[in-house]
């Protein structure tokens, strides 16, 4: 976390522990970050739930948004230091979430400290991590779900170390063919226990590579281990390099994960033991629409899944050299 986030969070505790409180009532913690009508700050509800105080020009109403379930937004006048002030506040209701809320208000912060309007500055934090704010699924999550995640998100990783923008290269998340793809190129990563695993590969065209383009299959073999790679240190390494990631949060929150530290999502770690490539072309084998009768599934199959054993596919494994040429070309389409 940010040297910010950290102060939002130690000022929290604080307030938790036992703070003084306004004339309202309202424990706060006055930040050094003014919006030009007051100074910035950080309170408890009655509730016990996190806020944050952004100081506005009176009069000024609450902003014009679709509010995230766990975030409630108002306009509201306040005591303190001896005077009345309007201000927008913002609250997150379930503490759980308290750690994306931190991100939140940085992200507001950080905007007004470069001269944003307070309101516009919420408005635009809220549009680009309010899904971040989502309803939590109160079922565990799968374990299969966690080791498909943290495959993909150890290719991120590599392809982040090659270049800061490599989160807008990950389709994972969502419902195209190949998890990552840049320009023509494209890679699709699937996770295995073992070296020697078979993999499964879920659709007619996931093996189909891009038109003029190239694919390669990258197996990720993890071991659980205690003490291994989450997805809560893999999402902080990547970020390391790219810096807060709109794209990747927004990825996670896709596939149900709404906070990356989030317990649930890191029972289970692993031990990255081999990533194998192969690259995807004719001769390979596999099951792809261009396979059949004028190019397209046989009507009436849907949802063709199947069960791939790259190990007869030698003659079509690449080596280290040629992954990383992968990652280059697709790192290629990037500004």
């Amino acid at each position: 976390m940010s040297s910010l986030v950290n102060e939002i969070h130690a000022r929290w505790t604080s307030l938790r522990s036992g703070a003084v409180a306004t004339s309202d009532g309202l424990p706060v913690s006055t930040l050094t970050i003014g919006t030009g009508h007051g100074l910035t700050a950080l309170a408890l509800n009655e509730r016990g739930q996190a806020q944050l105080l952004l100081p506005v020009a009176a009069g000024t109403r609450r902003p014009a948004l679709d509010t995230p379930p766990a975030l409630e937004v108002g306009a509201a006048s306040l005591t303190g230091a001896g005077q009345r002030r309007a201000y927008l506040v913002v609250t997150c209701v379930d503490p759980l979430l308290d750690r994306a809320f931190a991100d939140l208000v940085e992200a507001v912060l950080t905007r007004v400290v470069s001269g944003e309007p307070a309101k516009d500055a919420l408005v635009t934090a809220i549009n680009d991590l309010g899904a971040l704010f989502a309803s939590r699924e109160a079922d565990a999550v799968d374990d299969r779900i966690i080791r498909g995640l943290v495959a993909e998100l150890i290719v991120l990783r590599r392809l982040t170390a090659r270049h800061s923008g490599a989160p807008a290269l990950w389709f994972g998340p969502v419902p195209e063919r190949h998890d990552f793809r840049g320009g023509s190129h494209a890679i699709e990563v699937k996770s295995s226990s073992r070296t020697a695993g078979r993999v499964t590969i879920s659709s007619a065209d996931q093996l189909e590579a891009p038109v003029g383009g190239t694919l390669q299959l990258w197996r990720v073999a993890l071991e659980r281990t205690q003490g291994g790679a989450t997805v809560s240190s893999l999402v902080a390494d990547i970020e390391h390099h790219s810096g807060r990631s709109a794209g990747l949060r927004s990825g996670l929150v896709a596939l149900g994960c709404h906070d990356p530290d989030d317990e649930d999502w890191n029972r289970i770690s692993f031990n990255c033991e081999a990533i194998d490539a192969w690259t995807v072309e004719p001769g390979f084998p596999r099951i792809v629409a261009s396979a059949f009768t004028a190019g397209v599934i046989p009507a009436g199959i849907q949802g063709l899944s199947y069960e791939l054993d790259p190990a007869v596919a030698d003659a079509f494994r690449v080596d280290e050299a040629e992954m990383q040429a992968q990652e280059a070309r697709l790192a290629a389409s990037l500004p």
